[in-house]
């Protein structure tokens, strides 16, 4: 074995006497250097665990970078037991929570303690031996970057694939460079290098209205080009055509010289949460409504039925032809009120059954949708005297049908007519035989419905702004659900058009066997 050189066995000599003194006065820059704040957490044995190993590489790398025959001796397992001690120190710091920097700022601070202490010791380290003495330092502080950098970097890709976020990185010029495994399954594709033109297309990116999401409304793109977004929502047309609903957190991507290097995004898959919300917005509504139904729309006409009662009641002579005129008036209008009060229950219990899932109830048997007609006219006319309902058949309308589901049908559709439009208008009543088909048409001549509330008309517990201020409309708003709901039991389809020239039409098409799967056989 080649002796070291005078200065290396000089060094060396210092380093294996003075290792304590070296550790603490290493210790204490350290503690001082604010660019190593880490330091701070770790109690004293922490702090310089792996420092005697680290100044063991030190001293021999002294012992051996000029000895060349040693690389394939004994020398090379040396070496290799040097380089184990630094990663092991590596290891220590990125578990520690250590950046890169504040690892290396720890070794050149070793550095500069044996500096220090060279001087205080009257060792001079310049020349030769400070050569010496930085390559030792360096080959000491090369194995711990790397290891720290490959820690970091498996921990990153760790945290990537294994996110339940979604993580999509495109370059500055939009090319998908990154799409990892969270991506993949919220989109059902994983597809990378696709331009900016494409996204739209091919993943199926839509915007919360359902419509093609524009390019410059796209998240990702707009932080490319310098936009952070936070909560930034769009929609996804999957290749199994589920739609699914993300909101998105978009960061610019930038060069340390400020130019763009493109940008990340963040995905979180809503849909689950949003539909729960929805269902309990819609769970919250019904409970609130119905107790309010049963507080207050069903208790009215309880309570002028109690009311008219007691005045009969008080009447002392019945004979009396003020009190026969009194009574009648009052039979009339507790008739009216529990009417009434009868239909809320019904379209209530429709609605609840509705709700639970439960089929609407239908007890198909022989019918003549023109004789239901005239039955639901006969009533509405008596109820409505000042107004004009007109009837209108063509044809045969006979089927097999729930009579009086029916009736609630039609009964519905006038008087929804009869309160949207103006009270010196007429209401018409169209039936048509169209073969396998028997259509009926309820129109009126009131305004327009606005083109907002078409798509909501047939939802529970909505109506029509109201076009003429001042009408009170009575009812629940759950008439056209139930109608619908009434329509489609029986395999039918019921539809709406609205036009300042023809007023508004609901129109509803019945299978004449009711959907039946079986119908009877047609005598011949």
């Amino acid at each position: 074995m080649t002796p070291p050189p005078p200065v290396a066995a000089t060094l060396i000599a210092l380093l294996e006497a003075k290792q304590d003194d070296v550790i603490r006065r290493w210790r204490q820059r350290v503690n001082d250097d604010p660019l190593v704040p880490e330091s701070e957490r770790l109690s004293k044995p922490m702090l310089t665990d792996h420092i005697p190993e680290v100044l063991a590489h030190v001293r021999h790398g002294l012992q051996h970078q000029e000895d060349e025959s040693f690389v394939d001796g004994q020398a090379a397992g040396t070496r290799i037991g040097r380089q184990r001690a630094t990663k092991e120190h590596a290891r220590l710091r990125f578990e520690q929570g250590y950046s890169i920097h504040a690892a290396m700022r720890e070794l050149s601070q070793l550095r500069t303690t044996i500096l220090e202490l060279g001087t205080a010791e009257g060792v001079a380290i310049s020349g030769e031996a400070a050569l010496l003495l930085h390559t030792a330092i360096d080959e000491a502080m090369a194995p711990t970057a790397v290891q720290m950098a490959r820690q970091e970097q498996e921990l990153l890709k760790a945290i990537v694939e294994q996110t339940g976020e979604g993580i999509v990185v495109a370059d500055e010029h939009g090319i998908i460079q990154l799409f990892n495994p969270a991506a993949e399954r919220q989109h059902g594709i994983g597809l990378k290098g696709v331009p900016p033109a494409e996204w739209a297309e091919t993943y199926g990116l839509l915007a919360p209205d359902g419509s093609k999401l524009p390019l410059e409304a796209t998240p990702l793109y707009r932080a490319i080009h310098g936009e952070f977004l936070v909560n930034a929502p769009y929609h996804l047309r999957r290749a199994d055509g589920a739609i699914r609903q993300f909101m998105t957190t978009a960061t610019p991507l930038v060069r340390p010289d400020g130019t763009s290097a493109g940008a990340v995004l963040m995905i979180r898959d809503e849909t689950e949460r949003l539909l729960q919300e929805e269902a309990l917005a819609r769970a919250v509504q019904f409970r609130d409504l119905f107790i309010g139904i049963l507080g207050h729309d069903l208790r009215n006409p309880l309570t002028a039925i109690i009311a008219f009662a007691g005045m009969m009641l008080e009447r002392k002579n019945p004979d009396d032809a003020a009190y026969r005129t009194a009574a009648g008036a009052a039979f009339a209008r507790i008739t009216g009120g529990a009417d009434r009060m009868n239909r809320m229950i019904q379209d209530t219990l429709d609605f609840t059954r509705g709700q639970l899932g439960s089929p609407m109830p239908t007890e198909m048997a022989p019918a003549d949708l023109a004789a239901v007609c005239r039955v639901a006219v006969t009533e509405l006319e008596a109820a409505h005297p000042e107004r004009s309902i007109s009837l209108s058949v063509t044809g045969d309308t006979g089927g097999i049908w729930h009579h009086d589901r029916l009736i609630q049908v039609v009964s519905n559709l006038i008087g929804n007519a009869l309160s949207y439009s103006p009270a010196d208008s007429p209401v018409t009543v169209t039936l048509q035989d169209l073969g396998p088909t028997v259509t009926l048409a309820v129109n009126n001549r009131g305004d327009a419905i606005p083109a907002g509330d078409m798509a909501r008309l047939f939802d529970p517990f909505k109506r029509a702004q109201e076009a003429n201020e001042g009408i009170i409309r009575k009812g629940l708003g759950l008439g056209l659900f139930i109608c619908k709901s009434i329509v489609e039991a029986h395999g039918g389809q019921i539809t709406v058009s609205s036009n300042p020239g023809d007023g508004t039409t609901f129109t509803v098409a019945l299978p004449r066997h009711g959907g039946l799967a079986d119908p009877p056989a047609q005598a011949s």
